[in-house]
C-alpha cells in the first residue's frame, strides 16, 4: 500500500565526521576546489523532494572545522555521540523533526541525487518501512540508497544490543528482517563491481580524476555521465579498474569495518549475556545469545560464499 507524502517531512541527512581510521580527515579532502562533504551537502540539496537538509558529526572537538563548514553551508548541524552514528540519527531527527531520513554518506561525493530522488518516490509507492539497495547491491559502492521511516530509526534504536548496531546505523533492520517492511532497490545490469566512495587513499585519485571531467558548480554529476567518462577515458578507466572488487550476496561483505566490528560484537554480548545470567536476567541473557546466534550466521553465510 502506497504512503501518503502529505504532512511528512523529509529530512537527509550528511553523515560525516573526521575520525576515519583509513584515511583520517577525509570530509574536507579538496574536490575541485571544494571540500568532500561540500560537495555531499549540495548533492543532498538537490535530491527532489527533500524538505530540509542537515549535517550531522560528532560532539568531539576534531569536528569543529566540519561543524563550522555546515552552519557557513546554511544547514543545520547536529552533533552528538563519537561512535554511534545511529544515536546521532535519532538526535537528528528530534531536532528537525523528520518523519523521513534520507542517509547521505558524507564520503559519498558521486551520490546520484535524481537517483535517489527516484528511491523516495520508490518509498512510498511500496509503502515499505525502510528502502535500501544493499540485499543485493546493484549499485556502484558509494551510490548507497537508505530512505527509511522515523519509527524504523526509533525500533533500531530501542532494539539494538550489539554495538556494531548502533555505528552502522541500520545495521540492526538488516539482521532482522522481520522487525519492519524492508524493500531493496535495484539496478539492471549490475554495477556493483564499482566502487565510487571515499574508503581508502586509491578511492581519491578517482575521484578526482572524475571531478576534474565533470564537475561544474550548480550541475549534477549523474550516474550514467560516470559510467561513460569510465568507458571513453582511458586514464579513468584504469583508476576505476583498480578499485573494483568480485560480486558479493549483501552490501555489508564490501566493509572490512563491519564484519570487524560484528566480530566483535559477538564477544560483547557474550559479555553482556554472562552479566544477565549472574544477576538472574534471563530475558536478557536470551536476547544476548540469541543475537549472538544470529551475528554468527550471518559471518559463517558470508565465510561460506
Amino acid at each position: 500500500m502506497a504512503r501518503q507524502r502529505e504532512g511528512l517531512k523529509i529530512v537527509a541527512m550528511v553523515i560525516a565526521r573526521l575520525g576515519s581510521t583509513r584515511v583520517p580527515g577525509k570530509s574536507l579532502f579538496d574536490l575541485a576546489g571544494k571540500p568532500v562533504v561540500e560537495h555531499t551537502i549540495d548533492i543532498a540539496r538537490q535530491i527532489p523532494g527533500v524538505d530540509e537538509v542537515a549535517l550531522v558529526t560528532t560532539n568531539l572537538d576534531k569536528d569543529d572545522p566540519l561543524a563550522g563548514l555546515g552552519a557557513r553551508a546554511g544547514v543545520p548541524v547536529v552533533r552528538g555521540h563519537p561512535e554511534f552514528v545511529l544515536d546521532r540519527i535519532v538526535q537528528a531527527i528530534e531536532e528537525c523533526q523528520a518523519d523521513i531520513i534520507v542517509y547521505v554518506g558524507g564520503d559519498c561525493p558521486l551520490l546520484d541525487p535524481i537517483l535517489i530522488g527516484d528511491a523516495i518516490d520508490r518509498f512510498f509507492e511500496s509503502g515499505c518501512d525502510y528502502l535500501n539497495n544493499y540485499d543485493p547491491p546493484t549499485f556502484p559502492e558509494g551510490l548507497d540508497v537508505n530512505v527509511i521511516t522515523r519509527d524504523a530509526v526509533l525500533l533500531a534504536h530501542a532494539n539494538a544490543l550489539a554495538p556494531s548496531q548502533r555505528i552502522h546505523a541500520f545495521s540492526y533492520l538488516s539482521l532482522h528482517p522481520g522487525s519492519c517492511r524492508i524493500d531493496n532497490f535495484t539496478h539492471e545490469p549490475d554495477l556493483s563491481q564499482h566502487h565510487w566512495s571515499l574508503d581508502f587513499p586509491e578511492d581519491y585519485e578517482f575521484l578526482k580524476l572524475v571531478y576534474a571531467r565533470l564537475y561544474r558548480p550548480g550541475g549534477v554529476i549523474r550516474i550514467d555521465d560516470v559510467l561513460a567518462l569510465i568507458e571513453n577515458d582511458p586514464e579513468v578507466a584504469a583508476a576505476s579498474a583498480k578499485l573494483e572488487r568480485p560480486p558479493v550476496a549483501h552490501a555489508f561483505w564490501n566493509s572490512p569495518g563491519i564484519i570487524r566490528d560484528m566480530n566483535a560484537d559477538i564477544i560483547e554480548l557474550c559479555r553482556q549475556g554472562h552479566e544477565a545470567f549472574a544477576r538472574g536476567d534471563r530475558e536478557m541473557t536470551h536476547r544476548c545469545y540469541k543475537e549472538v546466534g544470529l551475528i554468527a550466521g550471518a559471518l559463517e553465510q558470508y565465510a561460506s560464499s
